[in-house]
Parts: C-alpha cells; structure tokens; sequence
C-alpha cells in the first residue's frame, strides 16, 4: 500500500514536471513600439524646409505637431484598426486645429498607416536585423526599401530618456548629385519619437571644395517632445 502511494506521487510529480516543460513562452512581437494605445498622443516640434533655387528660395517653417490614436473602426476587409488624428498648432501657446484623420492597424506582422488613401508599412514585428521591407507594398508609389538599423537601444531626446527604441531606416543607393537621408525612431509604448527625412538634390556640383548649394528639394524633422495618455 505505501509502494502504491509512492508511485502515485512520483507519477503526479512526473506529469508536473513534463507539463512545465512542454509549454511554449509567449512569444513577444514588440508591437508596442508602433504606440497604437486608445487616447496615446506625442507632441513634436516639426521643421519642414523647402527648397527651390529657381525662385530663389529656401523656405523654412516652424509649428507644433500633436498625433493622437482615437476611435476604434473596421476596414473594409474586416481588420480592426484606429483612427489616428493629427492637430497642428503655430507655437507651444497656440490652440490645435484638426489637420488630418489617417488610420491605422496592424495586420499579422505589419504596422500599417494610412496617410491620404495611400498605405504604409512602418514597421515589421517582430523587429530583427535581418528584415527589410517595401514601405509601399500596399500602395502604387515606387519601392521604398527599409530596415532596422538600430534595436532596442536606449537613447535621449530633448532631455526624454527612452530605455528601448527601434530606428528604422530607408536605403538609398549612393548618389553623387542627390543628398537623401530618410529615417525614423520609435520608442516602446509611444510610438513615433523623431522622424528625419531629406531629399535634395545638387544639379550644379562644384570641385572647388566649397560646400553644394542646394538646387531644389524637401527637408522634414519631427523632434519629440511630450506624450502621454487623454
């Protein structure tokens, strides 16, 4: 009778042990650096420049950036996404207006934005080195390569430090009448922290060793500077 009671044990024991041994951690994909959190907002100081040496100029515009993740909605191929809101405002005492409503989801490994009717893949979970994907896949405009060229790195803006962010960056060939610099930083739980993007383009290129001047293109920065939850 006491052998019996012994194996018992030594059998429960047994299918314990197998049980804690069979089952599969939950794998995390990292989904929170898209930042798609009911009511999550991130305010930017924004730069954008233009320039166009044609007419002579080389415009420079300063305001205030505030994205906000809203009401909740289904496409129409029944995925579930978010409305993703943007204000802008002239300086930091100005009032927001409502510029634009973009939407966003993420479909299986994809986090994707919406921007004008024209879909956009930002990110590609679960983030590795070894990804790289066409930001426009999922829509007509021209191949648009991009990868991670930094992983769950820490890092500070404007005097925010950020333990975990994602820096995603588009590839461009080598090019010696065009300067393009496109890339993004994403921060776990926020989303979206700085964004720079610029596109020129030198038609007249000097030897002299004085510095190109720019004959036309686009230049635009998005600075992090609070977030929270409303």
């Amino acid at each position: 009778m006491k052998s019996s009671y012994i194996y018992l044990i030594l059998g429960v024991l047994t299918i314990a042990l197998f049980s804690a041994c069979s089952k599969t951690p939950t794998p995390n994909f990292h989904q929170a650096y898209f930042g798609m959190e009911a009511g999550r907002y991130v305010i930017y100081d924004v730069v954008e420049i233009k320039h166009d040496k044609a007419l002579e100029q080389h415009d420079t515009l300063y305001y205030q950036l505030k994205t906000k993740w809203d009401k909740t909605y289904i496409d129409d191929e029944g995925r579930n996404g978010r409305e993703f809101l943007r204000f802008t405002r002239a300086s930091s005492t100005g009032t927001w207006t409502l510029q634009d409503k973009w939407h966003g989801l993420i479909d299986g490994i994809r986090a994707e934005l919406i921007d004008e009717n024209q879909r956009k893949v930002k990110l590609v979970f679960s983030p590795t080195f070894y990804k790289q994907w066409n930001a426009n896949a999922a829509n007509a405009d021209g191949e648009k390569d991009r990868y991670y060229s930094k992983l769950h790195s820490d890092t500070t803006i404007n005097g925010v430090y950020m333990d975990s962010t994602l820096t995603v960056t588009t590839y461009f060939p080598p090019n010696g009448i065009r300067d393009y610099e496109d890339y993004e930083i994403y921060a776990k739980g926020i989303g979206l922290v700085y964004k720079h993007f610029k596109y020129n383009n030198f038609f007249q290129i000097q030897f002299d060793g004085e510095e190109n001047e720019v004959d036309e293109g686009n230049e635009l920065y998005y600075h992090f500077i609070e977030s929270g939850i409303e």
